[in-house]
C-alpha cells in the first residue's frame, strides 16, 4: 500500500487529479499473481505499466518479464542502480536528504541513517510524501510509467 500512495500522488502531481478519475487503476500485485494479470490485461487489450524495485537483481527481472516485453501494451519500469533498489532509497535520490527529511520532519544526518529509517517506517513515509505540500520528485522510473 505505501508504494500505491507514492505511485498515486505522482500521478496527482502530473495530472492534478487522482489516477482514478483518469480511469486508471493502481493495484499491488504479489508473487507469481503478477503474470496472470499481465496475461489477462493483454487479452483485454488493457494497457499495463508495471512499476517495481530492482532489488539489486535486474537480470532476474529481465528474465521475469521478458515474455511481456513484445507486447505493446505493457510496460516495465523500475530503476537500474542497484545502489538504490527499493523506492525508500529512490526518493531520497531524487529529492536528496535535505527534502526527504522536511518531507518526514525528521532530521537525519546521512542517507543512509534517512533510508533505514524510512524502510522501517514504510506506511508513515508514504503517507508523509503523500499528504504533504511540498513539491517532491517521484523517481524518473514512476514517473515514466504515469505519464
Amino acid at each position: 500500500p505505501s508504494d500505491e500512495l507514492i505511485v498515486q500522488k505522482a500521478y496527482f502531481k502530473k495530472h492534478g487529479k487522482m489516477p482514478l478519475a483518469d480511469g486508471v487503476d493502481i493495484i499491488t500485485v504479489k508473487s507469481l499473481a503478477f503474470a496472470r494479470f499481465l496475461e489477462i490485461a493483454e487479452k483485454l487489450g488493457v494497457t499495463a505499466a508495471v512499476i517495481t524495485d530492482n532489488d539489486g537483481k535486474l537480470a532476474a527481472l529481465e528474465k521475469k518479464y521478458a515474455p511481456f516485453k513484445a507486447i505493446a501494451s505493457i510496460s516495465v519500469h523500475y530503476d537500474t542502480d542497484v545502489a538504490y533498489q527499493t523506492l525508500e532509497p529512490q526518493l531520497v535520490k531524487k529529492n536528496g536528504v535535505a527534502k526527504v527529511n522536511s518531507i518526514l520532519g525528521t532530521t537525519y544526518a546521512t542517507e543512509g541513517e534517512l533510508i533505514e529509517y524510512m524502510k522501517s517506517q514504510k506506511t508513515d513515509t508514504a503517507l508523509a510524501f503523500f499528504d504533504t505540500t511540498e513539491d517532491w520528485d517521484a523517481p524518473d522510473y514512476i514517473d515514466k510509467a504515469i505519464q
